[in-house]
């Protein structure tokens, strides 16, 4: 029961892997060296801790401006891409959600079957241990996905400032209706709605985490 849901959640997911970021490392070197050129040896902590922070979250950015892409060329190559992420979270969010369903839906049954003595107590406690350590596998494979989730909506993140010189907006509305236009405004609002679809996995891992086991 639940392998339907579970390979869906892992199918799903699979996008997490593609590569977006550079490494904090890289952009911590980088940043010391400009430092060390403009303030010394003072000027190289500070500036590697300003591109270690940017590093982490700039590859996205890096990688639009080598390829030199600008105007509205640009922000439709963004908002492509940060469509399609937002459909993939979604997608993810969904299967993880349908999966924890699965999981209670597998506890009620075992709880019920014991009440009807279908099961004695041993065997009931056996199948709720089982039930109970999938769920936390579930929940920790969910979680790593949120973590890379996070870390690639950073990135669109940074890029929308750099290319807007603007804040990204605050919205609980976590779609997009028909094509964004590739321009600012377009950009802001793929960008919103990515950012809101990152907030409700975090906000679904919250309320689905597993408790401690519960015996009959």
């Amino acid at each position: 029961m639940c392998y339907q849901q579970r390979l869906a959640l892992d199918e799903s997911s699979s996008f997490v892997n593609q590569d977006i970021v550079k490494t904090a490392v890289m952009g911590a070197v980088v940043g010391a060296a400009i430092g060390a050129l403009t303030g010394g040896a003072q000027g190289a902590i500070k500036g590697a801790v300003i591109g270690g922070l940017g590093g982490a979250a700039a590859g996205y950015w890096n990688s639009l401006q080598q390829q030199k892409v600008s105007g509205s060329a640009l922000y439709s190559k963004m908002n492509g891409d940060m469509t399609h992420e937002l459909e993939a979270v979604n997608k993810t969010q969904a299967a993880y959600n349908d999966l924890a369903k699965c999981r209670k839906a597998q506890e009620t049954k075992v709880r019920g079957d014991f009440l009807s003595g279908k099961l004695n107590r041993e065997q009931g406690n056996a199948e709720l241990a089982k039930v109970h350590d999938l769920a936390m596998q579930d929940y920790d494979l969910a979680s790593r996905i949120n973590g890379k989730v996070k870390s690639r909506t950073e990135n669109f993140s940074y890029a929308t400032q750099q290319a807007t010189g603007k804040s990204i907006p605050k919205s609980s509305k976590a779609t997009i209706s028909g094509t964004p236009a590739a321009d600012e405004a377009g950009s802001l609002q793929c960008c919103s709605a990515l950012q809101a679809s990152n907030t409700n996995f975090e906000q679904a891992l919250n309320n689905t985490k597993p408790g401690d086991f519960k015996p009959l």
